[in-house]
């Protein structure tokens, strides 16, 4: 046709060809990447708990009393529950500190404490009672204790190392020398060996030094106390005894003590009075640990501005 300058102008007829694109290709899933998506509802892990803790247990008859209710097969299989609670411990806390929904593990993010202090009171309980109970006890103290936690201890320093290095982390020299000696630890959560090492010792010291049963008693009891306050006062860090987790469970070292010095009397007791007691400790405990959850905000950050700096340990 012509336009309105006159010049002719060719218009084509034909319709536009359709574009089309190939329909894209669903790419399957690698088995890792399967694997890594798959998701379940974490209350499971509370049913394995409940499993763990209640398969194999016995039922005693009316005023059935246990003769050794922390006898070594007993507190190993509480240890064992313990073990794998403390496991799923930081899982829970990473799990709500990412901002993401615990959901059914949220009793478990201020539960840390509880089950590190299973470990810390069965230490001390297991202590006293093999010095009194084993001769010459203490004449391979050291060779019998130490190599059971200082191997996996050094163990774990090697590996977190060795993978830091190969996923390209750089380490000066002095900091890779702190890593290695354990002096720093690369793995926060190895806390409570280093404090378990200390006590062992403090524990060997004092009772092959002081040959007063009684006296070294009271100066372990005093040791204790002074490494909790010294704990307290160090603040956050990233050096030994920093943190409020290296104490806020100490005390059951001694407790442990306490209950295997006096066990006869006090189960004597417990055995009298266990229908009044039982609840009155259940209900005292219920109370505490309230009251330690609703305090603990305001107490931890009070305690983190007086002593900000902080290496994410746990308890």
């Amino acid at each position: 046709f012509t336009g309105k300058g006159g010049a002719s102008e060719t218009v084509s007829d034909a319709a536009p060809a359709p574009q089309t694109t190939a329909p894209a290709k669903s790419e399957s899933k690698s088995l890792l990447a399967t694997v890594l998506s798959f998701e379940f509802p974490l209350w499971i892990f509370l049913v394995l708990l409940a499993l763990l803790l209640i398969v194999g247990v016995k039922f005693s008859k009316p005023r059935e009393w246990q003769d050794e209710p922390f006898s070594l097969e007993n507190s190993k299989n509480i240890q064992g529950f313990c073990a794998v609670a403390i496991i799923m411990h930081p899982l829970s806390q990473n799990i709500a500190f990412a901002g993401k929904p615990v959901g059914a593990l949220r009793m478990l993010v201020d539960a840390g404490v509880l089950f590190v202090g299973v470990f810390f009171f069965f230490s001390g309980y297991g202590l006293l009672k093999s010095l009194r109970s084993k001769e010459n006890y203490l004449g391979g103290f050291f060779k019998k204790r130490l190599p059971s936690i200082l191997v996996p201890f050094y163990s774990c320093i090697l590996v977190f190392v060795l993978t830091a290095a190969l996923l390209g982390e750089k380490f000066k020299a002095s900091t890779l020398l702190g890593y290695l000696s354990g002096w720093l630890l690369i793995n926060s959560h190895m806390w409570y060996i280093v404090e378990i090492a200390i006590l062992y010792i403090a524990f060997f010291l004092i009772f092959k030094f002081i040959k007063n049963e009684k006296v070294a008693f009271g100066v372990m009891g005093g040791f204790v106390c002074l490494l909790v306050v010294a704990s307290l006062l160090l603040g956050h860090g990233q050096y030994w005894l920093q943190g409020e987790w290296w104490f806020n469970s100490t005390l059951l070292f001694f407790v442990g003590m306490v209950i295997s010095r006096f066990e006869a009397p006090l189960l004597k007791f417990a055995k009298r009075v266990y229908l009044l007691l039982l609840p009155v400790l259940i209900a005292a405990f219920g109370v505490l640990f309230s009251l330690n959850l609703m305090t603990s905000v305001f107490v931890c950050s009070s305690y983190s501005e007086t002593h900000p700096t902080s290496t994410g340990g746990s308890s």
